[in-house]
C-alpha cells in the first residue's frame, strides 16, 4: 500500500490517505458494532482443540486481521487493481491461516471479508466529500 501511495500523483495521495483514516474508522465501528451483535465462540473453544497461535477464549466474530486486510485491498482496488489483486490474494491467505490455526471459523473470515469490503469503498468514495468540504480541491 505504501508503494501504491507513493507512486500515485500528490492530489490522489492526498485522497487515499484521507480514504484510508476513514475507512480505518468505518472498519473500527462496524468490527465493534458485529461483535456485539454476533458472538461465535472461537474453533478451539467450541471443538476442544489447541490453537496453533495463544489467543484468549473470546468472541472471534469478525476476524479483525482479515478485516484489516481486507480494508488494505479494497482500498487499493480503485487506486492500483493489479496491486489489489496480490492484496486480495494475502488477504485469502491471512484469514486461511487463521482458520487453520483454529483461532477464527469461516463466518469469522467471511465476516471480516464484507466488513472490510464495506470500509475501504466507503473510505474511498467518502475521501473527496471530506477534502472538497475541508476546502482542498481534488485536480
Amino acid at each position: 500500500m505504501l508503494y501504491v501511495f507513493y507512486k500515485l500523483p500528490k492530489n490522489l495521495r492526498l485522497e487515499m490517505a484521507v480514504g484510508f483514516i476513514i475507512a480505518v474508522f468505518i472498519a473500527v465501528v462496524i468490527d465493534k458494532l458485529a461483535g456485539k451483535l454476533y458472538y461465535d465462540p472461537r474453533p478451539f473453544v467450541s471443538h476442544h482443540v489447541s490453537p496453533l497461535i495463544n489467543h484468549a477464549a473470546d468472541n472471534g466474530f469478525p476476524s479483525e486481521h482479515t478485516i484489516a486486510a481486507m480494508t488494505i485491498s479494497t482500498l487499493l482496488y480503485f487506486y492500483r487493481k493489479k496491486f489489489a489483486l496480490v492484496a486480495f490474494v494475502l488477504t485469502v491467505i491471512i484469514g486461511s491461516a487463521r482458520v487453520a490455526a483454529h483461532v477464527h471459523s469461516p463466518i469469522d473470515i467471511i465476516g471480516g471479508l464484507v466488513i472490510g469490503a464495506i470500509a475501504g469503498a466507503g473510505g474511498y468514495y467518502l475521501a473527496p466529500k471530506i477534502i472538497t468540504a475541508f476546502g482542498s480541491k481534488k485536480t
